[in-house]
């Protein structure tokens, strides 16, 4: 996947929370609590990584899921998203 700013990284994520939250866009504000305000549960959270791999080209191993579990909004989902994405491209540029 081509690299993509911040801001275009947040829509994307703001857009895959809504599909597997099955809630409109307008729902996932970028400072929104993904549970306390969309009430996101694990089975959700399991959809939302899958989705995140796909869409930014990454692989979460079973130590990075926590980073998306402790991601509270979209904001924060997409700094852990980036960074999963930026450390996969320097281990594949070695």
């Amino acid at each position: 996947m081509a690299e993509m700013g911040f801001e275009e990284a947040l829509k994307t994520v703001r857009n895959i929370i809504a599909e597997k939250a099955e809630c409109e866009l307008e729902e996932v504000g970028p400072d929104v609590d993904l549970q306390e305000a969309l009430g996101m549960d694990s089975m959700t959270v399991t959809r939302v990584v899958g989705a995140l791999e796909e869409k930014f080209d990454i692989t979460i191993t079973d130590n990075e899921v926590f980073k998306v579990y402790e991601a509270k909004t979209p904001t924060a989902l997409t700094h852990v998203a980036l960074e999963l994405q930026a450390a996969a491209r320097a281990a594949s540029a070695k």
